[in-house]
């Protein structure tokens, strides 16, 4: 595997015995090197359904070392997300009927902004977990989830606050958290800008390379 990787990491490129020697094993290690790297490729050959004679992977470049010929696809690592409910601390009426709101909206939002690498869990499935006991472990077994966005909402004088937090499911580590203080006047809006607001925030902590000038 470690050859197979220095070789598809440098596709299309000579790779020399000697750097193979020195990837694999060292120099300072005393083998028979010429039979230890034909075993290594023949082993690469066969797990690949390759030939030496008519080779369309691995070509030997004779006396001097390999080159991958192959087609290279990069596959985008893809995190799967879970946006669990907005969580009312104190339930009833109208602040219910935001929370609803708010976790559609980010979970719509967050469903958008790059499908090729982030899923995002759909609504039915998230709202099941409404007020839950269970833990974050077993939450993202259960939706196959790699992070989870756990989240709360409090009203107090014409106000809502607003408190994320983005937990990695397979540590339980809480890796990001942001609180938003926002008037309670057009909610419909305010759910709609709270919703993009969230979802590029927590984008931004998962694929901060995307951001990067």
């Amino acid at each position: 595997m470690e050859l197979l990787i220095l070789l598809v990491s440098h596709r299309g490129e000579l790779v020399t015995r000697d750097e193979i020697i020195d990837r694999l094993w060292g120099r300072d290690v005393f083998i028979e090197i010429d039979t230890s790297i034909n075993t290594v490729v023949r082993k690469i050959r066969r797990a690949l359904g390759d030939s030496a004679h008519n080779s369309r992977y691995i070509l030997t470049v004779q006396g001097r070392g390999y080159r991958c010929i192959a087609e290279i696809e990069s596959i985008t690592e893809c995190a799967v997300l879970a946006v669990l409910p907005f969580e009312s601390l104190e339930p009833g009426g109208e602040q219910d009927y935001f929370a609803d709101g708010l976790t559609e909206e980010a979970i719509v939002a967050l469903g958008q902004i790059d499908p090729e690498r982030l899923n995002v869990i759909g609504r039915t499935s998230s709202m099941v977990y409404r007020r839950t006991k269970k833990a974050i472990r077993e939450i993202g077994c259960e939706l196959g989830a790699h992070y989870l966005l756990e989240n709360s909402i409090r009203a107090e004088n014409g106000r809502f606050r607003i408190i994320c937090r983005l937990i990695r499911v397979h540590d339980q580590l809480q890796i990001w958290t942001e609180c938003y203080d926002r008037e309670a006047k057009d909610l419909l809006a305010l759910q709609t800008e709270l919703g993009r607001t969230i979802a590029h925030q927590v984008y931004l902590v998962l694929h901060p390379s995307c951001f990067q000038k």
